[in-house]
């Protein structure tokens, strides 16, 4: 086997690093810049009071507490006819809640989908789903 010289050698190191600097450079990921959109979300964090009523059920006084972090907004609900249940979902970019409710109701279990949106300081939402009375769908609004 030949030796190699050394100039061969500083050719083969130097065409190594110019393709590991080219690669890397290619492979360079570049992040959108943020969304304003989505910064300028409708707030829903804090306590809401109002009535909702279903198909099923009559009007019924609820409270709904709400914790929001960018677009994702979690929270509780209970009602003075003892309906209770947790939610999670997120803002989009029109500044609607999409969520999705568990009834955790410990006689009357059950899954909701549900849409809200905030104007003049009301939360407006409908819902939509199943629980122990079938079927139910309905609207609600509330106000801080």
């Amino acid at each position: 086997m030949k030796r190699l010289t050394p100039t061969l050698i500083l050719i083969s190191v130097s065409l190594t690093f110019l393709l590991s600097v080219g690669w890397a450079a290619q492979k360079k990921k570049t992040f959108p810049a943020p969304n304003t959109a989505t910064q300028t979300q409708a707030n829903f964090a804090g306590t809401w009071n109002g009535t909702y009523r279903s198909n099923i059920v009559q009007a019924a006084e609820v409270t709904l507490i709400f914790q929001q972090l960018g677009n994702t907004v979690t929270g509780t609900y209970l009602s003075k006819n003892g309906a209770q249940g947790v939610m999670s979902g997120t803002v989009n970019s029109s500044g609607q809640l999409v969520a999705k409710a568990t009834q955790t109701t410990p006689t009357c279990r059950g899954q909701f989908n549900m849409a809200a949106t905030i104007s003049n300081n009301t939360l407006n939402w409908t819902f939509k789903g199943t629980d122990c009375l079938g079927t139910e769908n309905g609207s609600g609004t509330a106000t801080q």
